[in-house]
């Protein structure tokens, strides 16, 4: 490890440790908005305009929030791209019940697969939690092309099961970022 790199990781650290607990909260916060789609699929895909409506808004409003704010871990353009993203996809949801029930598969599979490539991208630019990055990109990936590929009925079961995963996992792993934070 060169001198500048240990120097930048050690300023990350630095920087990111008076923010621990928002991290922390804020993991918190998207796996319990997780919690709700993953324990009833069945349902949240009946209910799919509804329910994931307001998980995404919910979710795109705290990573939109984060990267206004520089309060995020990562780069705020990311947060700010796939807050809006996520926004815009719920409110599209809660405005058209019946349309988002015949289309809510793409559009959940296009923002999961968006969200997985952005992530996947970021590597390149951060050091912070790269394992996860990778592990969360990765399965937003492949279930976003799992949805695309679906047929409707198995894709509306799929879908709060999908999505529940995602954002208990992106939880998850701030809440280990939060916790990593307050030691340095």
């Amino acid at each position: 490890m060169t001198m500048a790199t240990a120097n930048w990781d050690e300023t990350v650290w630095r920087s990111g440790h008076t923010a621990w607990k928002w991290v922390a909260g804020y993991g918190a916060a998207l796996a319990l908005a997780g919690i709700l789609p993953l324990s009833q699929p069945v349902l949240a895909g009946l209910a799919l305009a509804w329910v994931l409506g307001f998980a995404l808004i919910v979710a795109g409003a705290l990573a939109l929030w984060a990267g206004v704010s520089r309060r995020g871990w990562r780069s705020e353009w990311l947060d700010i791209g796939t807050g809006l993203l996520s926004l815009v996809i719920g409110l599209g949801l809660l405005a058209s019940p019946l349309f988002a029930a015949i289309s809510l598969a793409w559009m959940l599979g296009f923002w999961l697969v968006a969200c997985g490539v952005a992530e996947l991208a970021t590597i390149a630019t951060t050091r912070l939690h790269r394992g996860w990055l990778a592990v969360l990109g990765i399965i937003d990936v492949v279930l976003g092309i799992f949805l695309f590929a679906a047929d409707p009925v198995t894709a509306l079961a799929f879908l709060g099961f999908a999505i529940g995963l995602s954002l208990t996992l992106r939880g998850i792993s701030l809440v280990f970022l939060g916790f990593r934070l307050r030691r340095y």
